[in-house]
């Protein structure tokens, strides 16, 4: 997103950063239910532990 347009992905971070410092959990609860409207099989706990070995210091 960042590649197409910057101003609206800092936006959307900075708002996710907002939501998630005042509601512990909810960027989790808003992927999972994301992945429940799409009937999508995946594993929660694998896809975070991939994430975080690909993230850097400054993430």
């Amino acid at each position: 997103m960042e590649s197409q347009n910057m101003v609206a992905a800092q936006t959307l971070k900075s708002a996710l950063t907002k939501a998630e410092n005042s509601y512990p959990g909810i960027s989790y609860d808003l992927i999972v239910g994301i992945v429940r409207r799409a009937d999508i099989s995946l594993d929660m706990n694998a896809s975070v532990l991939r994430l975080q070995g690909t993230a850097s210091d400054c993430d």
